[in-house]
């Protein structure tokens, strides 16, 4: 037991009281620091308390609405659009009367002389 008492001692004697009251007094600023922020984070801006049966009421009338909205002319536009076209491009002649590729913007190879073969 002397052993304990003499270990605890020698402990002691290695702790600096000014260093914890120093933390301490750190931790206590910091916990002020959060409360303030959390202060400011909890502040109402005068906001409504919304009422969510309220709120579904009113969805509610706004779905009623567009059904009952018989306009359905938005979609004539997309039903009109141009049909896909199908099969593979054919070649073309360019504003030159050339043969050309990608839309005759580009030549084709062969006409460069550059096939192989």
């Amino acid at each position: 037991m002397k052993l304990g008492v003499k270990e605890m001692k020698k402990a002691y004697k290695q702790v600096k009281i000014e260093q914890i009251e120093d933390l301490q007094d750190q931790l206590e600023d910091m916990m002020e620091d959060a409360n303030e922020i959390q202060e400011v984070l909890d502040r109402s801006y005068d906001t409504p308390e919304l009422d969510e049966d309220n709120l579904e009421a009113e969805l509610d009338a706004l779905g009623d609405e567009l059904l009952a909205d018989e306009d359905s002319s938005y979609l004539d536009e997309a039903a009109s659009a141009p049909a896909i076209p199908e099969g593979v491009p054919t070649d073309t002649k360019n504003k030159d009367g050339m043969k050309g590729h990608l839309l005759g913007i580009f030549p084709r190879v062969e006409l460069l002389g550059l096939e192989g073969g």
